[in-house]
């Protein structure tokens, strides 16, 4: 049983903790400059087409061909040509994006169940608070503070991007916060899945380790499963399957996938639940 309360003082509380502790600023500085990577490479690849006399994107673009051949290599036909109006900066972030924030989610969140358990400061919340609230509470702060560093990651890209011309300032703004909200989708499993993680151990330290190797293993599973085409149809037991499905042009499909990410990481916290119910504190 939850209490909305509960839940609420317990998500503030773990907003609070990580934003405002050293591994909060130093997560924050690193979302910031993470940023401007992609703007770099922007720019670069900017440079390259100014020296040879190619004209400003937009404008019978040289390089479209070719972007739509590299989107083909990755998306389905359909999908390539619905990307292909989007600024390519903001493809190279949601790509990027995808593939490190499940591991800047475990740097985040690996000790908000176990360093709990490790300093016997649960018992303190538990005496206040049903420990399904906790999980939750805790589910819910950490995605917040996720939602909140990828936002100043895309949004240093978003300005860069219109400051320097590449796009129209609607389109920027239009096709970022669009893929800014399927990364914090994303973003829900794989903190559900630390959470749980976190839940399993007493020392964060261990926690951090397996869930990197969980990480790994899931990674590396999925890419297996669906090289072979007998197995394909269990890849959609992971998560990494429906990434590709959040920039479909289908509304229904990537409806269907945000419900998929939102349902994994429900069933991981709810798991995260049980075990710390039979937790001894």
């Amino acid at each position: 049983m939850f209490a909305a309360r509960e839940v609420v003082l317990v998500a503030s509380r773990e907003i609070r903790r990580n934003l405002g502790s050293r591994k909060g600023i130093a997560m924050f500085v690193l979302f910031l400059l993470g940023g401007a990577l992609p703007v770099m490479i922007q720019l670069f690849f900017t440079r390259l087409q100014t020296e040879a006399g190619a004209p400003p994107p937009g404008v019978d673009d040289p390089t479209r061909a070719m972007r739509k051949v590299l989107l083909q290599r990755i998306y389905d036909e359909p999908t390539a040509d619905y990307l292909i109006e989007c600024p390519t900066v903001l493809l190279f972030l949601l790509r990027g994006t995808l593939f490190f924030l499940p591991l800047l989610i475990l740097l985040i969140g690996y000790d908000q169940l176990a360093g709990e358990v490790q300093h016997r400061s649960l018992r303190y919340l538990a005496g206040r608070a049903y420990r399904g609230s906790i999980v939750l509470g805790k589910t819910l702060g950490t995605w917040v503070i996720i939602a909140c560093m990828a936002l100043v990651l895309h949004g240093v890209v978003w300005v860069a991007t219109i400051l320097q011309g590449d796009a129209q300032p609607l389109a920027v703004l239009s096709w970022g916060g669009r893929l800014w909200f399927f990364c914090i989708a994303q973003a829900f499993a794989y903190v559900g899945l630390t959470g749980l993680v976190s839940s399993l151990f007493r020392t964060p330290a261990v926690a951090l380790f397996a869930g990197a190797g969980l990480l790994l293993v899931l990674g590396l599973a999925n890419s297996i499963l669906g090289y072979f085409e007998s197995t394909r149809l269990l890849t959609w037991a992971f998560p990494g399957t429906y990434e590709t499905h959040l920039v479909s042009p289908d509304p229904l499909l990537v409806a269907r996938s945000i419900g998929l990410f939102v349902l994994w990481g429900s069933a991981c916290a709810a798991l995260a639940s049980f075990i710390l119910q039979k937790r001894d504190i």
